[in-house]
C-alpha cells in the first residue's frame, strides 16, 4: 500500500503550527513578566485584560468585513503575521512602571519567652518553597517593631533588663522595639514561623538574646531593612501602583497597553484569515479542517513547554527570571510562519460578491441566530473553565495540605484529577471550534466568508478572554484576593462573579446547569423549527447563503485511487 502526501495542504499545516507556536512563548508568561519585571499591579493587568477582548471582538469583524469588500485575504493575512511577531517582539523593550512606598508594616507576633524570643508570623501552605528561599539568604535582618504592651509587661519588661526609661511608666503610645534576625536561623511549623531575635534595642538599651521569665505574646507591627523578609511578610517595602488613577496617568501603562494590543488584534486577525484561507484550499473537504487546526494545538503545547526550559535555562536565579529568551524565541518563530504562509496559495476565484441582502437574510435566520447564541454561551463556559480552573484547584489543593511535606502527595493527586479534567475540556473544546467554524464556512454567503468567520470567531473568543488563567496563575494563591483581576468581559466577569460570591466549587456548578439547559434549550428549539420551518433539500429558502451542513458539504468520495492512502491529516 502506498502512502500519498497532500503537499498542497503542508503548508498550512506548517502555518498553524507556527502561528500558534509563536504565540506560545508569549501569552502564557506576559501577565508574570508584567508583574514581576515591569512592577505593573494585578489592577493594572487585569484593566488590559479587561480591553483586549473588545479590540479584539472588533479586529475579528472589521478585518473579515475589509477582506471579503476588497479582495484583500491574503494581504490581511501576511500583514497580521508582520505585526503580530514585532508587536509581541516589542514588548520586551517596554519600560518598568514606577513604584511607591508601601506604607503598610507587616503583622507578626512580639513572643518574649525562655530560652529565645521570637518574632511570630503566621503562614499558609503556598510558601512553602518561599520559606527555602528565605532560609538559605543568611541575612540578617534589621527591623523596626511597634508594639502597644500591656503597663505591667512593660515594668516587668524594664526591671529585668534594667532598663530605666520614661516609657517603662508612660505606656499611653506604642513602644518600639529594634530587633536583628539572623534568617538563615529561623524557624517553622505546620502553620507559623518563628524568626528568632539576636538583640534587642530599646530606648538605646541594647539587649543581646533577649528572654523573659514568663511567656508574653503580643500584637505588633514591622518594618525590615530586608525586602525579601517584607515580601515573604505580604508586605515589601515597593509596591506597584495600585490605584487606576495612579496606573492611567503612567505613560509606561500605556506604552504597553499600546504595543499589547497591537499584538492582541493582529492575533485575532491572524486566526480569521488563517481558517477563512483554510476553508479555501479545503474546498469541498471541509470535514478535514480539524485535521489542520490540529497543528495549531501541537505546536502551542510543544513551544508552552519549550519556552519554560528555555526561561529556566537562561535564568541564574529561581526568583529572577530571564524572559528575553522567550521574546526572541516568538519573533523567531514568527518570521518562520511569515516565510511558510508566503508559500500558501489559494487557488480558483472567490465564490462571488458580497451582497448585503444575503447577509440580511442571514442574520434573520433563527437556526443562525441561535447558533451565534450557541457560540457565545459554550465560551463563556471556556472561558470560565480556562481562567479559574487552576485557581480553584490550587485553593482545594491549599484546603487540603497539612503540611510542606504531604503536600506534594496532595499536589499530585491534584494535578491527576487537573489533568483529567483539561483531557476532557480537550476533546469538547476541539470538537467545538472545528464544528463552529466548519459550519461558519458552510453558511456563509458567496464573498462572505472572512466576515461570517469573523462574527462567529467574536461571539466565541472576542468577548470572552480565556486567557487571563495565565494572568491568575500569578495571583492565584491569593485565594480570597481575586476582585484584583476579575476583568475580562463576559466569562471571566460572570465567572468572577460566581467565584468570589459563592466559592469555586458552585460556581463551576452552576456554570454547568446553565449548559445542561441550555443544550436541552436548543434540542428542543431545533425540533420546534424542523417542524414550523422544514428544510427543503436546498436549506431553508428564506436565507440565501445558509444551508444544514450536511446538504452544503459536498464529500468527494472514491477521489484517490484504492491503492492509495490519502495522508492530509
Amino acid at each position: 500500500m502506498k502512502m500519498k502526501i497532500n503537499y498542497a495542504l503542508l503548508p498550512m499545516k506548517l502555518h498553524y503550527l507556527f502561528m500558534y507556536g509563536a504565540t506560545a512563548p508569549l501569552i502564557p508568561y506576559l501577565p508574570v513578566y508584567a508583574h514581576e519585571k515591569l512592577h505593573m499591579s494585578y489592577k493594572g493587568i487585569g484593566l488590559i485584560y479587561t480591553l483586549l477582548p473588545f479590540f479584539g471582538f472588533i479586529a475579528k469583524t472589521v478585518s473579515g468585513t475589509l477582506a471579503d469588500i476588497f479582495k484583500a485575504h491574503r494581504t490581511i493575512f501576511l500583514s497580521s503575521i508582520i505585526v503580530m511577531g514585532l508587536s509581541f517582539f516589542s514588548l520586551c523593550f517596554s519600560p518598568t512602571m514606577p513604584t511607591k512606598p508601601n506604607l503598610d508594616p507587616a503583622k507578626i507576633q512580639f513572643d518574649c519567652t525562655s530560652p529565645h524570643s521570637y518574632l511570630r508570623h503566621e503562614i499558609s501552605k503556598r510558601k512553602c518553597s518561599s520559606l527555602k528561599e528565605l532560609k538559605s539568604s543568611n541575612e540578617t535582618a534589621h527591623c523596626e517593631v511597634s508594639c502597644i504592651l500591656d503597663s505591667g509587661f512593660i515594668k516587668e519588661f524594664c526591671k529585668y533588663w534594667n532598663i530605666s526609661s520614661t516609657q517603662c511608666t508612660d505606656n499611653t503610645s506604642p513602644i518600639t522595639l529594634l530587633v536583628e534576625t539572623n534568617l538563615n536561623h529561623l524557624l517553622n511549623d505546620t502553620i507559623e514561623v518563628f524568626f528568632p531575635l539576636n538583640s534587642l534595642s530599646f530606648d538605646n538599651t541594647k539587649i543581646l538574646n533577649p528572654i523573659c521569665d514568663s511567656s508574653v505574646r503580643e500584637n505588633c507591627t514591622m518594618k525590615c531593612d530586608s525586602n525579601s523578609l517584607m515580601k515573604f511578610l505580604d508586605a515589601p517595602n515597593d509596591i506597584p501602583l495600585s490605584t487606576y488613577s495612579e496606573i492611567l496617568d503612567d505613560k509606561s501603562f500605556w506604552i504597553y497597553l499600546i504595543l499589547f494590543n497591537l499584538a492582541w488584534t493582529a492575533f485575532a486577525i491572524c486566526v480569521v484569515m488563517s481558517d477563512t484561507i483554510c476553508f479555501k484550499l479545503l474546498g469541498s473537504e471541509v470535514s478535514k479542517f480539524g485535521y489542520q487546526r490540529l497543528f495549531g494545538s501541537v505546536g502551542w503545547g510543544s513551544f508552552v513547554i519549550l519556552t519554560g526550559l528555555l526561561i529556566d535555562l537562561t535564568s541564574s536565579d529561581f526568583n529572577n527570571k530571564n524572559y528575553t529568551t522567550a521574546f526572541i524565541f516568538a519573533l523567531c518563530v514568527a518570521s518562520i510562519d511569515f516565510i511558510v504562509a508566503l508559500k500558501l496559495q489559494v487557488t480558483g476565484s472567490e465564490k462571488g460578491k458580497s451582497n448585503l441582502p444575503a447577509f440580511i437574510n442571514l442574520a434573520t435566520n433563527p437556526r443562525i441566530i441561535i447558533f451565534i447564541l450557541c457560540c457565545y454561551i459554550v465560551g463563556t463556559s471556556t472561558g470560565l473553565l480556562w481562567t479559574y480552573q487552576d485557581t480553584f484547584i490550587q485553593c482545594l489543593w491549599l484546603s487540603l495540605c497539612l503540611d510542606c511535606a504531604s503536600s506534594s502527595i496532595l499536589w499530585l493527586l491534584t494535578l491527576g484529577f487537573s489533568s483529567q479534567l483539561k483531557l476532557l475540556n480537550g476533546f469538547t473544546f476541539g470538537i467545538f471550534y472545528t464544528v463552529m467554524t466548519s459550519y461558519a464556512s458552510i453558511m456563509a454567503p458567496p464573498g462572505g466568508e472572512a466576515t461570517v468567520q469573523g462574527v462567529v470567531g467574536a461571539a466565541f473568543e472576542g468577548l470572552v478572554d480565556k486567557r487571563l488563567d495565565s494572568t491568575l496563575a500569578a495571583a492565584q494563591y491569593k485565594c480570597l484576593d481575586l476582585d484584583l483581576v476579575l476583568s475580562v468581559a463576559s466569562g471571566g466577569f460572570i465567572g468572577g462573579a460566581l467565584f468570589t460570591s459563592y466559592g469555586g466549587s458552585s460556581a463551576f456548578c452552576y456554570m454547568g446547569v446553565v449548559d445542561v439547559l441550555f443544550a436541552i434549550i436548543h434540542i428542543l428549539f431545533q425540533i420546534f423549527l424542523n417542524k414550523v420551518m422544514p428544510l427543503s433539500s436546498r436549506g431553508s429558502p428564506e436565507a440565501e447563503g445558509y444551508a444544514p451542513p450536511g446538504q452544503n458539504i459536498n464529500h468527494v468520495d472514491g477521489s484517490l485511487e484504492d491503492h492509495y492512502v490519502n495522508l492530509d491529516l
